[in-house]
């Protein structure tokens, strides 16, 4: 079964650059989730991802993918490493 592409009539979208940094923020970003306390009751917690600490050298792979309709879709957009 062929995979779906681009298509003069479907075009891929794309997207303008994006800065590291800018990824690491929204990574780091505080989340509002909706989650049910078994304790109080509560519907609404907030999350946050972060470091501790940082190794010498950090690796990072970037998933540049979201899911339409359950199937996953490549963006188009690039990530400009720092300098």
């Amino acid at each position: 079964m062929p995979t779906p592409s681009a298509t003069d009539e479907n075009p891929a979208p794309e997207y303008e650059p994006v800065a590291f940094e800018e990824c690491v923020k929204t990574f780091t970003a505080k989340t509002e989730i909706e989650l049910k306390c078994s304790q109080c009751g509560h519907k609404r917690a907030s999350m946050q991802n972060g470091f501790v600490t940082l190794p010498d050298v950090l690796v990072v792979t970037a998933s540049r993918f979201v899911l339409k309709n359950w199937v996953p879709t490549k963006l188009g957009n690039n990530i400009l490493s720092p300098p």
